[in-house]
């Protein structure tokens, strides 16, 4: 009698695919498994008429849909997980906390190429290297475009990349694809050094630290190791970086990371030059300015351990971190660690509920912390540590109002401020002007019939642009042709409320000629490593 054997489970994957829709998708495996199902591997799947890429986030042998409804899985992209466990949890988190959609908030943590289902492998770059070759002048007589590429590649021992042929030709793609055709060259995927993504500055001496600073750091070293919130209230200028400076070295001696959540993308430069020149570490910077090839090479760095440091905005806190051990939040106040849209979260928060999950101490610090902070300090949540003194001896800034309620409506700033100015430029000083609008002006009026320059698409004002003659919603991003007259009368005397940074600018320019008036602004450091040269400008 023959004897049956019991059949074998069925596995379900649970697949978390970028949709606005809150649950997961079950698939049955692929038909071919050439890799092991593992949690935060990228799966691509059948969804409805498309291919998409998604990540696996759970197996099970069942599923609340019949198995013969379910599709399968097409293939396992990659052979090791690109969410590590820790991080798996977080977009849990996330997702139960900020109630939006698993796949979103696991779409928002990964570099645009891995979305779209490249290698997560080594960052490389396409390579192109003369072919041994005797008789190519006489084979590209006719092609003298060719010609120019073959002898510039030929003339280099290691051929050129991408960037470099884009520098010394335009269009230069046609003629490369026939030169390979003809035998002449070859490509090749070369692995991107690790030092390209290196920011090393010149060492400079630590600054000795004074009683408070120093007993803040030995109270945090103490508890390293374990997870701790502390909350660093300090005075401006009361070297919090010092402080901030001093904890990461202990770390980065322990052979362990750490990751540095920065506001602004302002803030990014100057405290890399900081970090750089006093910690002997790969010191890194994570914003939007980068390009997606760079944020995959700091991405892959941090995931592998290579990245001891990693300063970065409020997305930075997806960022995998091989050996973490610290977390530091720099102006945890600021509003600009929320994300505003799409996936809406709070980078301090994440960071906190990542670091309890990773069981290291995270280290928040203002001037002016947020209420929420100070109640949690309060309510002994977390620890915390007070900076009373400016270090260094550092006076703090004598303020004074000024009352511009009888200044006239054309003046762009006040005379006591102008007077101000002067005094101090006359001294060879230099003068720091803060206003927080972008453009010429906030609004454009008719005094005829009292139109203002008012958004189409929401309830905002539309913002003048007088360098670009646009009108310019600084809300929702429409834009619009600035008017020569009126929409609503067809008049001609429309004026201008308000002052935006643009026009402060050309008001200093025509008061102070012989004095150079630099602009920092979204507007004015669009391009690539504009505000690094505005920064140094304003240094000199």
């Amino acid at each position: 009698m023959s004897q049956t054997s019991a059949p074998s489970k069925q596995i379900i994957l649970h697949i978390a695919i970028p949709t606005p829709v809150a649950d997961t998708f079950d698939y049955l495996p692929p038909a071919e498994i050439k890799s092991k199902l593992i949690p935060g591997c990228r799966i691509l799947v059948p969804f409805g008429r498309r291919k998409v890429t998604g990540v696996l986030v759970n197996l099970s042998d069942s599923s609340q849909i019949e198995s013969a409804k379910l599709r399968h899985a097409l293939e396992i992209i990659d052979s090791t997980p690109i969410l590590q466990s820790d991080l798996l949890d977080l977009a849990w988190w996330a997702n139960r906390y900020y109630h939006h959609p698993l796949g979103e908030v696991i779409h928002s943590m990964l570099p645009a190429s891995l979305r779209q289902g490249k290698t997560a492998g080594p960052p490389s770059i396409k390579l192109w290297q003369r072919y041994h070759q005797d008789n190519a002048a006489s084979m590209l007589k006719r092609a003298p475009k060719q010609l120019a590429v073959y002898n510039s590649i030929a003339s280099v021992t290691n051929g050129l990349n991408e960037k470099q042929l884009s520098n010394r030709f335009q269009n230069w793609r046609p003629a490369i694809k026939e030169l390979e055709k003809k035998g002449l060259l070859r490509q090749s995927e070369v692995a991107i050094a690790p030092d390209t993504i290196t920011h090393s500055k010149k060492h400079d001496p630590a600054v000795e630290l004074n009683r408070e600073q120093d007993q803040i750091v030995q109270n945090i070293n103490e508890q390293h190791g374990s997870f701790s919130t502390w909350l660093i209230d300090g005075v401006t200028g009361s070297g919090k970086t010092e402080v901030y400076l001093q904890i990461i070295k202990q770390a980065l001696l322990r052979g362990e990371q750490c990751l540095v959540l920065v506001p602004e993308i302002g803030l990014t430069p100057q405290l890399l030059d900081r970090f750089s020149s006093q910690l002997n570490a790969r010191v890194v910077a994570w914003h939007s300015g980068l390009t997606d090839q760079q944020r995959f090479q700091i991405w892959y760095a941090a995931g592998k351990g290579d990245a001891g440091v990693i300063i970065g905005t409020r997305s930075a806190v997806f960022l995998p971190l091989a050996k973490p051990g610290l977390i530091v939040i720099d102006e945890e106040h600021d509003s600009s660690l929320k994300q505003q849209d799409g996936f809406r979260y709070h980078a301090r928060d994440l960071a906190i509920v990542r670091a309890q999950q990773l069981d290291i101490p995270i280290v928040l610090g203002s001037a002016t912390p947020s209420l929420e902070s100070l109640n949690n300090a309060l309510q002994k949540r977390y620890q915390l540590q007070q900076l009373h003194e400016r270090a260094g001896g550092a006076q703090l800034p004598k303020i004074t109002l000024l009352d511009n309620h009888n200044a006239k409506a054309v003046d762009v700033i006040s005379q006591a401020m102008l007077q101000a100015i002067h005094s101090h430029l006359q001294k060879g000083s230099q003068v720091l002007l803060f206003l927080n609008r972008r453009g010429y002006a906030p609004v454009l009026y008719c005094n005829q019939c009292g139109w203002t320059s008012e958004c189409q698409r929401c309830d905002a004002h539309m913002t003048l642009h007088q360098s670009e003659q646009v009108l310019r919603c600084h809300h929702c991003g429409h834009t619009g042709k600035q008017p020569q007259k009126c929409p609503g009368c067809s008049s001609e005397s429309l004026q201008t409320i308000g002052v935006g940074t643009e026009q402060l600018e050309q008001y200093l320019k025509s008061q102070f000629p012989n004095n150079s008036v630099l602009r920092i602004d979204r507007d004015a450091v669009k391009r690539k490593g504009a505000l690094e040269k505005h920064l140094e400008k304003a240094r000199m």
